[in-house]
This record gives structure tokens, sequence and C-alpha cells, in this order.
């Protein structure tokens, strides 16, 4: 039985990777090195706040970078993530947040309006971190997640955690009922990163492009490219002419779509305009 644990897994690509491009947006690119660096000063300003293994924090985030330094620190940290698909409604986000006891909220920019109205709502919430460019732009004892990464010296406190630890919290889509919280440790996301690399086609090197939300199972489909020394391509929503475009310009080679989104471009007029021919594999469900 394998008995690694979640961040063990990302140090492994840093290890094998390090001056490699390992994300990619816009004009940002970090090397796999860089994301452990931010990763790590991400995780000691967590621990100077106080949050410890256990404390489960919500990530309230459109698609980014910083959702990778935050995923990496977290699963390293201890605590537990609870992610929060944006698409659902604030009743829903405080319900989960409450439910699941959240010490602290990640969120990004352009879901502070969001965030306002939900804070007096949320009875268990102490620390608030928004990432986004403008770091006086801020609610009072709001953190900005870009300052704290730059002002701190990644010198995290090693934590012990067992692969039976929970690494995170998802929420079902209350169907029949409201959302339940269901517990997914260090092995069970290890195994599930194992089982998507053997049975979803993942090559080595992949240019691997995220449109659908990685607090959704977008974000589930990173490990399987860092892990074989693949770049992950973010862009922040699905737009047909966005999504060709970067196919050409990035030379993506993998994707992950819901069918919805195969219709739309299936129906697009300008398909055939764009280069497409890099793209070998396309993951839908």
């Amino acid at each position: 039985m394998i008995g690694m644990t979640i961040g063990e897994l990302y140090d492994r690509c840093v290890d094998f990777y390090g001056g490699k491009t390992a994300v990619t947006m816009d004009d940002r690119s970090y090397s796999y090195a860089q994301v452990r660096n931010k990763a790590d000063a991400l995780l000691t300003a967590l621990q100077n706040l106080g949050l410890k293994k256990g404390d489960k924090i919500a990530f309230l985030m459109t698609n980014c970078p910083e959702y990778v330094f935050c995923e990496y620190a977290v699963a390293k940290s201890g605590c537990i993530r609870v992610p929060l698909a944006v698409l659902l409604t604030s009743n829903d986000h405080i319900y989960m947040m409450n439910q699941a006891e959240c010490t602290a909220l990640i969120y990004h920019e352009n879901l502070a309006s969001r965030v306002k109205e939900m804070m007096p709502h949320l009875k268990t919430v102490k620390h608030f971190i928004r990432a986004g460019n403008d770091p006086d732009d801020l609610m009072d004892g709001h953190l900005n997640l870009e300052s704290l990464v730059a002002e701190t010296q990644p010198e995290p406190r090693p934590v012990a955690i067992d692969p039976e630890d929970l690494v995170g919290i998802y929420y079902t889509g209350g169907t029949t009922g409201k959302p339940k919280g269901v517990m997914l440790s260090h092995r069970a996301w290890v195994y599930t990163v194992l089982i998507e690399m053997l049975d979803l086609g993942f090559g080595w090197k992949e240019t691997f492009l995220y449109p659908t939300p990685l607090t959704h199972a977008g974000g589930c489909l990173m490990l399987p490219v860092l892990l074989r020394g693949g770049r992950c391509v973010i862009i922040d929503h699905f737009e047909p002419r966005l999504f060709l475009e970067t196919i050409e310009k990035e030379q993506v080679t993998m994707t992950f779509l819901v069918p919805t989104m195969i219709y739309v471009l299936l129906d697009y007029p300008d398909l055939k305009k764009y280069n497409l021919s890099s793209i070998r594999n396309i993951i839908y469900g």
C-alpha cells in the first residue's frame, strides 16, 4: 500500500522537474521550484497565523495560479481543504463553511462582494485571505495573499501527516436534500491521482488546459500532469474564442471539458480557423 501524502506528491514533482515551467496563465509563468517556494511561504504564513493540523480552510476562488500555491500549502499544513464551487449560491457556501466549521477562507478578489455578504453569517471563520492584484483594497481585518507570500520567509515547520488523515471535504450536490461533506483522506486522493494517470491517457510533458473550475473536477487533474513533468495552462473562464486561441498559442495537448462545452465548440462558426493539431486527448464528463 502506498504511504504518501498529497504534499509529498507535490514535493516529488519539484524534486524531479524543479526548473521546468509548471503553471502558466496569460503572461505569468511559474517553474516547479517557484510553485514550491510560494507554497512554503504561504504555509509559513498560515502557521504564523496559528492555523494548525485539522483546521478547515475553505477555498472560494476563480481559476488562477494562486489556487495551485494554496492547494500545495494546505496539503502540507495538515489542514483540511473545503473547496466551494463558485457557481453555487452564497447560502450554499454559508451552510458548507458553517457545517464544516471552517477556520479560514481564502477567496479571490472577484468574489469579494459575495464574501462581504456572507461574513455576518459565518460562525467559525476567523481568518480571511484574499488573492488579487491590489493589496490595499482590502476589507478590514482581511489579509492579502500575495503580500503574505512576498513578506514571509519560506521556513515552514514540519507537520506529521498520516496518509489516513483528511486532506479535503468535498460537498455533494444536495440534489435531494442538504449537501453532505464527503471526507477524503490523503491516501484516497493519492490513489485517485494514480488511477487518473493510468486510466485517462496522461503522457509525459503534457500541456494541459484548464477551462473548468479548479475548485471542482478540474483541480483533481493537476497532479497527474505535474507528476509527469507537464505544464498546467489556466484560463479563468470558458469562452470558445479564448479556449481555441489558447490551444493554438500554447500548443495544448490535453484538456478537460463538460459535454455542454463540447456542443458549444462544435457549433462555433470559427472553429476551423484555429490550428488545433496539438490536441491529442480530451477528457469529458
